[in-house]
């Protein structure tokens, strides 16, 4: 792990379209296994541990399009950035529940805030 006081992980490799990927290379289900966070580390993921989540029909799949929408708003915590991304996929697929992201978080002290880009 860096020596950094935050590690911030977003992953989004837990696709139900593993293009390229399959029994051949030993991934049977094409799910992403739980990571536990190491201390100083946030690890978000596009959905929970064990399920696929949903590849979308342009360029991004429907987390990083949530996520894209709310990772500048100014004045907010990881932890809420994070919060309002499941709330956008939950809010886009409705009340099935078939994707839902997680975080598994061991941060400590202070809060952490992205920056907006700067123009």
């Amino acid at each position: 792990m860096a020596k950094t006081k935050i590690n911030l992980i977003i992953i989004d490799a837990c696709r139900s379209q593993m293009r390229g990927f399959g029994t051949e290379r030993g991934l049977n289900d094409n799910k992403l296994a739980q990571s536990l966070a190491p201390l100083g580390s946030y690890i978000a993921y596009a959905t929970s541990p064990g399920k696929t989540a949903k590849d979308g029909s342009g360029s991004n799949g429907l987390y990083t399009s949530c996520l894209l929408k709310h990772i500048r708003t100014e004045g907010i915590t990881v932890e809420t950035v994070f919060k309002r991304v499941r709330q956008c996929v939950i809010d886009i697929q409705g009340t099935t529940f078939g994707q839902l992201p997680w975080e598994n978080s061991a941060l400590t002290g202070g809060d952490f805030y992205f920056l907006p880009s700067l123009k």
